[in-house]
């Protein structure tokens, strides 16, 4: 099955009527030209088949994004990764190095990042090799371990910032003050540059939001000033999201947040860009708010170790008490 399309500039044919264009750009200009859509070209001359099922997969833009999908829903991949073992383990491992070539990646993906497009999680690489020596040998720089370290009784309160409006139940003694970044932290003297920002469903795709507000500037873009804060501090951020990482990837279909006008995709997209530009940056979705309450002290009695392992890998290997 063909999947390369654009090689370099001057090598896009259109298949219509044979004419040739330096960019994929061009050629959609072109299209408008002869009064045809992307849809109708890309299934009609380009379509791609789903790997698992051969089935043609719906259009949908950007088309360089179209030209590269092979597979349409994600239960397909995990069914022909276990349908054909020795072939899907040889795409894994080239899905890991195409992406770290495309995007420049420096790190791996985080679990959080792998869940959210079209490849297998960390649970599928540990199976065929280990996550971390697969990734070595592609030339990623690890910086996590398999390692979980204990968490502590907590002997001194937690901040929580006089700011937050949905303030968390703790099991452990609380203080109302300013904190430096997010909304839990411990207090100065025990401070270890460990900030917990706790988000509802709601609150975490609206602030991963791009939309500009009444204020002039986006949720995002205030979001991502605080995490350059954070990084000029020599800080670290873990985002806590109070849902399932799975209802999270789907969060249209939470009865509350059916009519919203931005799709899981693009928030995904934001927070995988996140990721990319600061490593001081975690994120952690748990499947209550009760879980959240139990997290808080948990993380923030691991002070600085929280910054060498995957935190959602940890807690859907069951690594993570909460």
């Amino acid at each position: 099955m063909e999947r390369v399309y654009q090689m370099t500039s001057g090598d896009i044919e259109c298949k219509v009527d044979g004419s040739w264009h330096p960019s994929l750009e061009a050629l959609h200009k072109h299209l408008r030209k002869i009064k045809m859509t992307q849809e109708v070209y890309y299934t009609q001359y380009r379509p791609q088949r789903d790997l698992c099922t051969a089935e043609l997969i719906p259009f949908k833009a950007p088309a360089a994004r179209y030209l590269k999908i092979e597979f349409a829903h994600k239960d397909n991949l995990k069914w022909w990764l276990a349908k054909k073992p020795e072939e899907g383990k040889k795409w894994s491992i080239n899905w890991l190095a195409k992406r770290k070539a495309e995007k420049a990646l420096v790190y791996p993906p985080l679990q959080v990042e792998l869940r959210s497009l079209m490849c297998p999680s960390i649970l599928y690489y540990d199976h065929i090799g280990g996550y971390a020596e697969i990734c070595h040998q592609l030339g990623y720089t690890i910086r996590f371990s398999n390692e979980v370290p204990a968490a502590r009784p907590l002997d001194c309160p937690v901040i929580v910032d006089t700011r937050e409006q949905r303030e968390l139940t703790l099991k452990v003694p609380t203080i109302e003050a300013t904190v430096k970044c997010g909304d839990y932290a411990l207090p100065p003297e025990r401070d270890q540059g460990v900030y917990i920002e706790r988000k509802s469903l709601s609150d975490f795709v609206g602030t991963l939001s791009d939309r500009e507000t009444r204020y002039g500037d986006s949720n995002l873009l205030r979001f991502t000033r605080e995490l350059q804060r954070v990084q000029e501090l020599g800080a670290y951020m873990i985002l806590l999201v109070e849902i399932d990482l799975k209802r999270a990837l789907d969060f249209q279909q939470e009865p509350t947040m059916k009519h919203g006008k931005v799709g899981p995709e693009h928030i995904f997209k934001n927070l995988r860009d996140l990721f990319f530009q600061f490593p001081c940056f975690q994120a952690l979705f748990v499947a209550s708010r009760d879980e959240a309450a139990a997290a808080v002290p948990t993380l923030l009695s691991m002070g600085e170790a929280v910054r060498t392992f995957d935190l959602q890998w940890a807690y859907e290997k069951g690594k993570l008490p909460l």
